[in-house]
């Protein structure tokens, strides 16, 4: 089970996460971009 600690550290990282999704809107729902970010940060969705 994850603790507040790690969820706290990972809070700088999913608000760059959400920030780059806003700037880069994939509005044709092709989503590629939003498809490779996903997959490349697949690790904190595991643990």
């Amino acid at each position: 089970m994850h603790s507040v600690e790690t969820f706290r550290g990972l809070q700088s990282e999913v608000t760059d996460w959400r920030r780059y999704l806003h700037e880069n809107p994939e509005l044709d729902y092709r989503l590629h971009n939003t498809a490779k970010l996903r997959s490349r940060e697949a690790r904190f969705i595991r643990h």
